[in-house]
């Protein structure tokens, strides 16, 4: 696992995404059933609640929320207002059709006023930057994690999950997909994605490995037990992961393949287990390399006599128990004790 600092840093990137309603502290002081109603006072609203009106649009029951202080189910941990530092909990959504009437889904996927209307400054209600919008998305059919976004609506998350997405003022170029999930959880964010640990819970991250290709402005960076695409420079040390290692050997009964009889090997017009000298390995006799098959070549051995043999680069191109070494300028797969 990288270091607490990495994990500082990623956390100061997400935590204006909100935090998941999974929270390990329960809020059951909070009223599920006033979060997001209209109000006029702290008294209109349930208990542990109170009445944000200065740029709310007929009010809004609320309350304080942290990292540690859940908001009930349906809702998300998110500011609301100018000052930052100050989280509340507001009705998580999908598209506008989940707010009500003067509320829009913005970028981080929680309802609020459209720009301009959240706070007596007319600073965004999401404070990430990306902007709100009006014009309601249909999310994708299947899941979409690490996809440019600029709202929570243009993400589908796996499973019965929160869909978030991270916006390129929280450090995400272009907004990127995710998702709140359970790190404790088996594969929570499906395949291809990993859930990866922050302050504010967990967040569905692309995986990758050294042959994909993660998106412009993002790197595949080690990260515990696997590697992430995260934007470019979030992490001070980025290693990334190394290739997987071609494993070209032959399949059973081609050229070069183990074998114990001949009855095993199937490639070539007279197919023969050799073992004279060591483990048992396929060929036959042959007049042209294309009596070999995939990788075959027909080389002559002496006394007018040609066989198929497999050519190599590496180990890997040859069964287990035989190397790849050179024989007459040419690199085939035999016995280690025939190389010269």
């Amino acid at each position: 696992m990288k270091s607490s600092a990495a994990l500082l840093m990623l956390a100061l990137a997400l935590s204006a995404a909100g935090c998941s309603s999974d929270s390990t502290v329960s809020s059951a002081a909070i009223s599920a059933a006033s979060v997001g109603d209209s109000c006029a006072a702290d008294a209109d609203c349930g208990a542990g609640a109170t009445c944000l009106t200065a740029g709310f649009p007929g009010g809004l029951c609320t309350a304080e929320c942290s990292s540690t202080v859940a908001c009930p189910d349906g809702s998300l941990c998110a500011s609301l207002a100018s000052d930052a530092s100050t989280a509340y909990c507001a009705v998580s959504c999908n598209s506008n059709d989940d707010c009500r009437s003067g509320y829009v889904c913005n970028s981080i996927g929680v309802c609020n006023p459209p720009v301009g209307g959240s706070s007596g400054s007319g600073s965004d209600a999401g404070t990430d930057g990306s902007g709100d919008t009006s014009t309601d998305v249909t999310p994708p059919s299947s899941p979409n994690i690490g996809a440019a976004c600029a709202t929570a609506a243009e993400c589908a998350a796996p499973g019965r999950l929160e869909a978030l997405c991270l916006s390129e003022a929280n450090g995400f170029p272009a907004g990127t997909c995710s998702a709140a999930c359970d790190t404790a959880g088996a594969n929570t964010c499906g395949d291809g994605a990993a859930c990866l640990p922050t302050s504010v819970g967990g967040r569905c991250v692309s995986a990758c490995t050294a042959e994909t290709t993660c998106r412009t402005a993002y790197e595949c960076c080690n990260f515990g037990a696997g590697a992430l695409c995260l934007p470019d420079g979030l992490l001070a040390s980025c290693t990334a992961p190394a290739p997987t290692p071609v494993d070209n050997r032959p399949a059973p009964g081609e050229i070069a393949a183990s074998c114990v009889d001949d009855a095993e090997c199937t490639v070539g017009p007279a197919p023969v287990c050799f073992a004279q000298f060591g483990p048992g390995l396929c060929t036959s006799g042959c007049a042209d390399d294309a009596d070999c098959g995939v990788n075959g070549v027909c080389g002559d051995v002496g006394g007018g006599q040609t066989f198929c043999f497999r050519s190599c680069t590496a180990e890997t191109d040859c069964a287990v128990d035989f190397v790849c070494c050179d024989v007459g300028g040419a690199s085939v797969c035999l016995d280690g004790g025939l190389c010269r």
